[in-house]
């Protein structure tokens, strides 16, 4: 686990860069950016923190988005926690197969049979973008979708405004 409580201190207080704090933390500076971004818009918390609270405080107020979310994300989180505990981790391929079976045996995901070029799996690809208009200054907010077209492995983008 991350040292939340450092990381906010490390950005807030010390006014450290990303860069700065992710080489401190061994963290990557794009999921200590996700972080801060989580912070900013938790309701619950700000600086300066409440007295007495954990890491595993911060993190059970849900901070963390988990909209973004990929195995390869739970992957990195399973290989950095075994890393600290001084275990050797499963290799990303084997790894996913281990995730694959427990959710299998778990009844996490859903099976859906596809007929070929006639059907297509859409969903929200979880984050929105602002696009800026040069001439005006308009800012119109761009929603991403994704579609998988089944057994071509084709993946198309779609925007809508």
């Amino acid at each position: 686990m991350l040292d939340y409580k450092g990381i906010i201190t490390k950005r807030y207080v010390l006014h450290m860069t990303l860069r700065d704090i992710a080489k401190d933390t061994g963290g990557s500076k794009s999921g200590i950016g996700d972080f801060l971004r989580a912070f900013e818009n938790c309701k619950e918390l700000s600086v300066p923190l409440p007295t007495g609270i954990t890491n595993e405080g911060i993190a059970l107020k849900e901070i963390s988005n988990k909209k973004n979310m990929t195995l390869q994300w739970c992957w990195n989180k399973y290989t950095r926690r075994c890393s600290n505990s001084g275990l050797k981790s499963y290799q990303y391929r084997q790894f996913c197969l281990l995730f694959s079976q427990w959710c299998d045996d778990n009844y996490e995901t859903a099976h859906f049979n596809a007929i070929i070029a006639q059907s297509m799996e859409v969903d929200f690809a979880g984050q929105t973008f602002d696009l800026i208009d040069r001439l005006t200054g308009e800012i119109t907010k761009i929603v991403v979708y994704v579609a998988v077209l089944p057994y071509s492995q084709y993946i198309l983008n779609f925007l809508k405004k």
